[in-house]
């Protein structure tokens, strides 16, 4: 059957970029010279989209591994990384196709909140394949300033369609990042887009 019937992307990936790249470049870069900074030197970039992150990685010369689920994604990315040594797969995020311990860290870039009911199993997931996570993820309003910052999420959120809002309103009432994550230790946090996004670094304990 086509892909546009199981493939939420399959209608807005080659815009995916257009969108939100400018919004996730800072968060992005960062997250990339943290992989160097931590000493990852081979990187999972699982819910890789449209390939962006494994870009920023394999541009500082770190061994970049991309995984989604949508192939309208993959797609993107197969062309994005064409001139790259960067192997991408299609797979789900709580079941990935690779060894323990095959990676020094996992990316986990907006993953969570479009998979709130399966959170828990993506993060053990990822920290079954390496010691280090980084999250990037919205954060849950916490000051005056955060509150005025949320009516453009949930805008952007509802564009989405209402699976995936409804996703992200589930993530909301878990704690979002803060509240998935606090049973592990942490390693680095910062926080981007006036507090909107929040980068956790996670070490396996």
């Amino acid at each position: 059957m086509p892909a546009s019937l199981f493939d939420p992307y399959s209608n807005i990936a080659k815009f995916y970029d257009a969108i939100t790249a400018r919004f996730l470049a800072a968060p992005r870069r960062k997250t990339a010279d943290l992989c160097r900074q931590f000493g990852a030197g081979r990187v999972l970039d699982a819910g890789c989209g449209t390939g962006k992150q494994c870009l920023e990685l394999n541009l500082r010369g770190i061994d970049a591994t991309g995984v989604d689920l949508s192939p309208a994604m993959l797609a993107v990315a197969g062309k994005l990384l064409s001139s790259r040594n960067v192997p991408l797969f299609q797979a789900s995020c709580d079941n990935l196709p690779f060894k323990a311990d095959e990676f020094d860290a996992v990316i986990l870039s907006m993953v969570l909140h479009e998979n709130a009911n399966r959170a828990d199993a993506i993060l053990l997931e990822a920290l079954r394949l390496a010691p280090l996570v980084f999250i990037l993820e919205w954060k849950n309003p916490e000051r005056n300033l955060d509150y005025l910052l949320q009516p453009a999420v949930h805008a952007v959120e509802r564009l989405a369609g209402k699976s995936h809002y409804n996703s992200f309103k589930s993530f909301r009432r878990k704690g979002g990042a803060y509240g998935l994550c606090s049973g592990f230790a942490w390693a680095h946090e910062e926080r981007f887009r006036g507090g909107s996004l929040i980068l956790l670094a996670l070490r396996r304990v």
